[in-house]
């Protein structure tokens, strides 16, 4: 599972974001993969969720605009939380028990807010709807990405409707959101990780960032 991936993807940049764009470039171009490992060792290998509630967001507005239609699908929420190893971090997870859809509503410190709603399959594969920019980074083998940056979780909703996967969903239920979400997280950072991050996916990572 990657669907936390995003949460990892946001943090490669930051320590570039301070300096021009074209020096910005050229450190990457130069350093990339110093530069990935680096920031991919500061990561956690697991998170731990921390039961909050609405008075956690900075952004309650923005969230409810996310939630509301998904709720009105027949998503039921999984809670809202923090992280307790990602300072400033809160999402809140949506099932739809009856599709096998899982909704993440994130707010980050610095990448702001995005939902991503994501469907697995018992072969393996999993596809993720987003309203957060391409991120740069290949995704694993299996997994697709469909970027729809701005998006509300309507359209989000839309779109994924329109998916056709080769083999069956894997249930998802309310009660094991979190747990999914934590043991996700674990999976996609050991995968990241392991292969690392090459130098071309820095630049493209600073060079979307930066736009």
């Amino acid at each position: 599972m990657t669907f936390p991936g995003s949460l990892v993807i946001a943090f490669i940049a930051v320590t570039l974001l301070s300096l021009p764009f074209l020096i910005r470039i050229l450190i990457a171009a130069t350093h990339g993969r110093e530069i990935g490992a680096r920031s991919l060792a500061k990561q956690p290998d697991t998170i731990e969720l921390l039961e909050a509630n609405t008075s956690a967001w900075n952004r309650l507005a923005e969230i409810q605009a996310l939630e509301q239609p998904l709720l009105a699908r027949g998503f039921a929420s999984a809670g809202v939380f923090r992280v307790r190893e990602l300072p400033g971090v809160v999402v809140q997870l949506l099932v739809d028990e009856s599709n096998a859809v899982l909704a993440c509503l994130y707010e980050h410190p610095t990448s702001g807010i995005w939902a991503e709603l994501v469907v697995r399959t018992t072969d393996g594969g999993e596809h993720i709807v987003t309203s957060n920019r391409p991120t740069g980074l290949s995704p694993r083998p299996g997994v697709t990405i469909e970027n729809m940056r701005g998006s509300g979780s309507e359209a989000l909703c839309v779109v994924l409707g329109r998916q056709t996967e080769p083999a069956p969903r894997v249930p998802i239920r309310v009660s094991l959101a979190g747990e999914l979400f934590e043991r996700a997280w674990a999976e996609a950072i050991a995968y990241r990780k392991r292969v690392g991050v090459s130098t071309a996916e820095v630049v493209q990572v600073v060079s979307r960032r930066s736009a």
